[in-house]
């Protein structure tokens, strides 16, 4: 089947269930799950299932070694479709993280070194398929990665985060080496996040990310800016938060295309959340959609369900 983009569809309904990380002896286990249904008036639609068991593995001190192992299947009910009505993917997922910590204490803070290397491995039976959402970025995978991550505290909290990252694909063809990742954050007197990224072989700036964060009492305000060279895609994002009880949150967020020049997206969305449930209600207007999905969280047993 030959990869592509599709147009924009809608998800309608969604349905999704995460189990909270279950402890069996030294291991966690979790699984996620999604049923959503691709609709739109034109073109290829149709139908996705999607279950994706973990299990997670942690030890050492000093050094400590983070595994996973996770299992994948994808299958899909299409019509509209040139070639296969009914194409699945399995697929085989494994992580692991070798990581340590060194710090050194100064009169008014504390400076913390954390070196570390990944390795995470994909393997799937089917790598082209239609592209309806993130699901199917899910690709074969041979990665290593190696980080720095430089933290500074004081006596009361973190204020500002570094970390450089280089990783090595090797089932990226002729182009192995990953764009060089430098992200660095600060936490006051507000929040403030920037993550850039650098390719080499085309010698220039492939995303440059960007957020800002203040809130005052009850009241949160966030501006966030996206450029992708690759993706070619260059927006703002903008939101206020307010929160008059502790159970009740309420918020707004609009997404301006600075390649378009116009408005894409404009969100409300109302959390209320009690000891044993939760429930979030969101309604979202597009150009030419108008959607309104709402989320309910059964703690203990479920994560959340969704439906739209």
């Amino acid at each position: 089947m030959k990869e592509m983009s599709l147009p924009e569809s809608q998800k309608l309904p969604e349905i999704g269930f995460f189990t909270h990380p279950i402890r069996i002896k030294d291991a966690l286990f979790s699984v996620s799950s999604s049923f959503s249904n691709f609709w739109k008036e034109e073109g290829i639609h149709g139908q996705r299932f999607d279950i994706y068991p973990r299990v997670f593995f942690e030890y050492g001190k000093d050094i400590t070694i983070s595994q996973s192992f996770g299992l994948r299947e994808s299958y899909y009910i299409l019509q509209d479709v040139d070639t296969e009505n009914n194409p699945h993917r399995e697929s085989l997922q494994y992580n692991v993280i070798v990581n340590t910590r060194f710090q050194r204490n100064y009169d008014s803070f504390m400076h913390v070194v954390e070196p570390s290397i990944s390795y995470n491995f994909i393997l799937n039976s089917k790598d082209n398929l239609y592209l309806f959402d993130s699901t199917e970025l899910f690709r074969k995978k041979s990665l290593i990665e190696l980080s720095l991550l430089n933290r500074l505290f004081t006596k009361d909290s973190q204020f500002v985060v570094f970390k450089v990252s280089e990783g090595y694909d090797s089932y990226n063809g002729d182009r192995p080496f990953q764009p060089l990742k430098i992200e660095v954050g600060f936490k006051k007197p507000f929040s403030l996040r920037f993550e850039y990224d650098y390719d080499f072989y085309e010698g220039r700036t492939n995303s440059l990310n960007s957020d800002l964060g203040l809130s005052f009492n009850n009241v949160s305000f966030y501006l966030s800016q996206r450029y992708n060279e690759t993706l070619d895609i260059s927006y703002y994002r903008t939101g206020l938060g307010l929160q008059p009880f502790k159970s009740l949150y309420l918020s707004g967020a609009v997404w301006y295309d600075s390649k378009e020049k116009k408005v894409k997206d404009t969100s409300i969305t109302l959390q209320i959340v009690k000891q044993c449930w939760a429930f979030l209600l969101n309604v979202n207007n597009r150009p030419g959609e108008f959607n309104v999905s709402f989320l309910i969280e059964l703690k203990g047993l479920t994560r959340n369900v969704l439906f739209k």
